[in-house]
């Protein structure tokens, strides 16, 4: 073993040494030897996990340092160091996306020709009805080879894959509720390590709810900083020293939670290599032989067209004498572009091979549901459909701000009538912190006018599905999913005794609508005021300015249906 294979192992297995060293590499300290080992890819996802760790507690050092004594001029040199991390972060995980992604695609192929994964993916429909049709000759079960995507340590180890026998501890953890299984996250955190986080039947969980946990360790940071703005600089040293521990916390959070998806992903690729190797090879290949045998006599003229597109990149392929194992997406694209001219024929790439880009449903949705639709937008459209609404109901907007480490977020509302109204709050998501936005600026218009029906707009689809809901059903469990924190739950059962009178609606964001605008300038000032970034007076001024520039008057009906 040579003596960069050594140090590779030791920054491995030691994360204090791993995290020093790369915040060594991130300043320009770090020895020749340990940037050659940090370059070893069996390090780019704990350098991503020591990364995640670094980048809370610098973030921790900022707020700690804000929130103090400390002057002007020792903030911003911690604040650059934040930043520094956080672009070595961003560095780290740009790594470890090249890196993840052959083992993924590898994982799915095994067993499998390029041919049958090219067929697979150009006929998703086709290849399942073979492979049970396949399956059925052979004398196996339809699922034999249905790998679920959910849940697969568990599969794994009810076909066998695994031959360990899960301890009782293993097995007591994996059979508790989400909030004792939250709990054990926690308890992972701030006392000592778990081993049974990282066992086949757990690992997946873990990885699940480390978002919940995460929003539990935020919680703590939150409640800290209220404490801490509360009370004169000269009496907060206790307050800082828990919020100081608080950031403790949420770093081994992140970093575990970071641990915690790197071991899914491992999990994900080892159970599907279970899945068609060993005992299960040879009867594996026979099932997908066989599926393509009858995906060939159903499917001629695409089998064959598969055929030779694998031909034709092989041709020139320096890949070739390795089977072109990642090659399955080039040639699915050369596919893909002869069906052109007619759309009616071109294949549809299955989930397993290619991932859909990532789009933003908000800024391209064209309708909100029943009764509402939506035109084209232009400069003077800055109003929701409301052509279904009947009366003249109230309208309010609502909008929320949320901070980075802290569950700490802000709220801001704006009525057509001129009133406004901003607040903060604690959420565990942005979802979260608009809803509780909703049911802010509602029950404020409840309030100023009490016999009137409210229309709330909000532009989070999230948000505005999840109040909706919940009025309509008059169950609050409905926004279960959506809610995390007490705070929110309550609001929402406040509202449920005037459910007859509301109704939320989605309103599109930042384009011009003067309500939102008002909102949204509401709701960081709010955020800003509790994180105690300006003082009451400054935020009371900064609400009289906004509130004189950007409330409008009722606006005339006609106007009020024109799109969002």
């Amino acid at each position: 073993m040579t003596d960069a294979d050594t140090l590779v192992q030791h920054l491995t297995s030691d994360f204090s040494a791993l995290h020093d060293a790369a915040l060594a590499r991130m300043n320009g300290t770090a020895s020749p030897a340990v940037e050659q080992a940090l370059a070893h890819p069996d390090l780019a996802e704990p350098i991503a996990a020591a990364l995640a760790y670094a980048l809370v507690r610098a973030r921790g050092a900022v707020r700690v340092a804000e929130l103090g004594t400390c002057p002007a001029d020792r903030v911003h040199p911690l604040r650059r160091t934040a930043e520094r991390i956080a672009t070595e972060r961003a560095k780290a995980e740009a790594v470890c996306g090249p890196l993840r992604g052959p083992a993924q695609r590898a994982s799915h192929r095994l067993g499998r020709s390029l041919e049958q994964m090219l067929a697979r993916a150009v006929l998703p429909a086709a290849h399942r009805q073979a492979l049970v049709t396949a399956c059925a000759e052979l004398g196996l079960p339809a699922n034999a080879y249905a790998v679920p995507h959910q849940r697969n340590g568990a599969w794994a180890q009810s076909q066998g894959l695994f031959d360990a026998v899960p301890s009782n501890a293993v097995r007591e953890l994996a059979a508790c509720d989400d909030a004792e299984f939250v709990a054990a996250l926690l308890h992972d955190a701030r006392v000592a390590e778990d081993e049974r986080l990282g066992h086949h039947l757990i690992v997946e969980r873990w990885n699940r709810l480390s978002a919940t946990a995460l929003a539990w360790g935020r919680y703590a940071i939150a409640t800290a900083e209220r404490r801490a703005v509360s009370r004169p600089l000269h009496a907060r040293r206790d307050v800082l020293d828990a919020l100081e521990d608080a950031y403790e916390d949420l770093a081994v959070l992140a970093c575990r939670a970071r641990e915690a998806k790197c071991r899914a992903f491992q999990l994900t690729c080892q159970v599907r290599e279970l899945a068609v190797t060993g005992t299960r090879a040879s009867v594996t290949a026979a099932a997908h032989r066989r599926t393509h045998e009858i995906l060939a006599s159903s499917h001629p003229e695409e089998l064959a067209e598969i055929a030779e597109a694998v031909r034709a990149h092989q041709a020139d392929c320096p890949f070739r004498a390795e089977g072109c194992p990642d090659c399955q997406r080039v040639i699915f694209k050369g596919l893909s572009e002869r069906c052109q001219e007619d759309p009616g024929s071109r294949p549809e790439p299955s989930p397993s091979l290619l991932r859909p880009a990532d789009t933003d449903t908000d800024a391209h949705a064209d309708a909100s549901g029943p009764g509402v639709t939506y035109a084209s937008f232009g400069a003077q459209e800055r109003y929701a459909v409301l052509d279904d609404i009947t009366g003249r109901p109230r309208v309010v907007v609502s909008d929320a701000a949320i901070g980075e480490d802290s569950a700490l977020c802000g709220y801001g509302w704006a009525a057509e009538d001129g009133t406004t109204g901003y607040g903060d709050s604690m959420a565990s998501t942005s979802g979260e912190a608009e809803i509780i936005g909703v049911c802010a600026a509602a029950l404020a218009a409840l309030t100023t006018h009490a016999d009137d029906e409210v229309l709330v707009l909000c532009d989070s689809r999230q948000a505005v599905d999840a109040v909706q809901e919940v009025l309509d059903h008059g169950d609050v469990t409905c926004a279960q999913e959506d809610v995390l924190f007490s705070e929110a739950g309550e609001l929402l059962t406040r509202l449920l005794p005037y459910a007859h009178r509301i109704t939320v609606r989605w309103l599109k964001g930042h384009i011009g609508h003067e309500l939102n605008e008002a909102a949204d300038t509401l709701a960081g000032l709010a955020l800003r005021q509790a994180r105690g970034r300006i003082a009451e007076r400054t935020a009371h001024r900064a609400r009289a300015r906004t509130t004189s520039r950007t409330v409008p008057q009722r606006p005339p009906r006609q106007n009020m249906s024109h799109a969002a």
